[in-house]
């Protein structure tokens, strides 16, 4: 079987990203046999959780 790793790398990776950044890197695809490629479709999928603590009383 042919030996195959695939990495994504990141530029200035964070820990926290807001709709509307930009996020840039590149993909790595490591392979010891020659292959045909017509695409590489990538899909990223996150989640959010939110909790602070402290007075909750409105202001103004």
């Amino acid at each position: 079987m042919p030996k195959r790793s695939l990495h994504v790398l990141i530029d200035n990776l964070k820990t926290v990203y807001f709709p509307g950044d930009t996020i840039t890197g590149r993909v790595q695809f490591d392979v010891d046999v020659a292959l045909t490629v017509k695409s590489i479709v990538l899909k990223f999928v996150g989640w959010a959780h939110v909790h602070w603590t402290g007075d909750n009383k409105r202001r103004g």
